[in-house]
């Protein structure tokens, strides 16, 4: 227990305060915003300090699974506080603060999350973590800049832009109303020519230039590049890998017993082709898959059977783009194969 000559007095109404109070319980007078407060001569309240530390941290992870992202901010730096009059708590400030980071960017506080990230790059053990988080810190500092940019604009509707149109937000061009993506899918699609909106408008959806706009440009432009490395790894040759000719021989040769199945991995078929096997159905399907093994591509080949190996060959991305959770893609294409194809210039043989 304390003694109240070793106690800091609330500066307005003077009542003694414990050490882990961030307001007075008196007054509800603030008294804490930035550091643990320092009691002069007062016994060690480590275990109190612990306990204060344990809650806000409770507190932090709840409202950041209910999606609270402010209010988790405000705990994990509360927090922070707490954690820092107890000793030897590097690894767990680091962790802390890691979280405070991701929980800012959910928040849309770019400029915040880059100081956080600063603070850890310092903190970093290894140059590889160091570099990642300095860079990370470049990309939302980047970002926030971008946005100070772009915010004079964001009351402004404009006609929607073709290539706009499977990816940013849209309004109804009647009441200004953001439109849910069920009301839209068939526009987006290109299924139908206008969107329908609650208020009885029918016709073109429009745009707003704002901070969401400018960010599911930016997040279809970075899911585009790492679409394009996939592609990239997927059109190598693996020879330790599946081939599709050595596929295409076994179910020619082999495939009324499912060998060719059993071959790509695919081994309940296997099971199913040699059950059947006295029949020639098992034979007249595997002919049919051997055509169509020798027509694909090598990236849709590799995509599908040799996938762990065309996912090592992708260097590793930490660096996610500033999160943010209203906002997606809806971007769609006809066909999954013309799709890779077209990415990656490599024609069916």
């Amino acid at each position: 227990m304390y003694k109240k000559d070793s106690m800091n007095p609330c500066p307005d109404c003077k009542t003694n305060l414990e050490p882990w109070e961030v307001t007075c319980h008196n007054c509800d007078t603030v008294v804490s915003w930035e550091a643990v407060p320092i009691i002069v001569g007062a016994s060690d309240h480590s275990k109190e300090l612990q306990e204060a530390f344990e809650n806000w941290l409770s507190g932090a992870k709840l409202d950041l699974s209910q999606g609270r992202y402010e209010q988790a901010a405000a705990a994990c730096v509360e927090a922070l506080k707490r954690l820092k009059g107890l000793a030897n708590q590097e690894d767990k400030e680091v962790e802390l603060r890691k979280m405070l980071a991701e929980t800012l960017e959910h928040a849309s506080k770019f400029s915040e999350a880059a100081e956080q990230y600063l603070l850890l790059s310092q903190a970093a053990t290894s140059l590889e973590l160091q570099e990642t988080f300095t860079q990370k810190a470049h990309e939302l500092k980047q970002f926030s800049v971008d946005l100070a940019f772009v915010a004079p604009q964001s009351n402004n509707f404009e006609p929607l832009l073709v290539e706009e149109k499977p990816l940013v937000p849209l309004y109804c061009g009647n009441c200004k109303r953001l439109l849910n993506e069920g009301e839209i899918y068939g526009f987006r699609k290109g299924v139908a020519a206008t969107a329908r909106c609650l208020c009885g408008f029918e016709g073109q959806p429009l745009s707003r230039h704002d901070a969401k706009h400018m960010h599911a440009l930016q997040e279809a432009a970075q899911l585009h590049g790492r679409k394009a490395k996939l592609i990239e790894a997927a059109s190598k040759e693996y020879a330790h890998g599946k081939q599709r000719t050595t596929a295409a021989l076994l179910a020619i040769f082999l495939g009324v017993w499912g060998i060719h199945k059993f071959y790509l991995g695919e081994r309940n078929a296997c099971f199913v082709y040699i059950l059947f096997s006295w029949t020639l159905i098992p034979w007249l399907i595997a002919l049919f898959e051997a055509v169509n093994y020798l027509s694909m591509s090598p990236v849709t080949f590799n995509l599908m059977y040799n996938i762990d190996l065309v996912l090592k060959d992708i260097p590793p991305e930490p660096l996610a783009g500033p999160a943010h959770d209203e906002v997606f893609s809806m971007e769609t294409t006809e066909d999954p194969e013309d799709f890779i194809d077209e990415l990656s210039g490599v024609t069916s043989r």
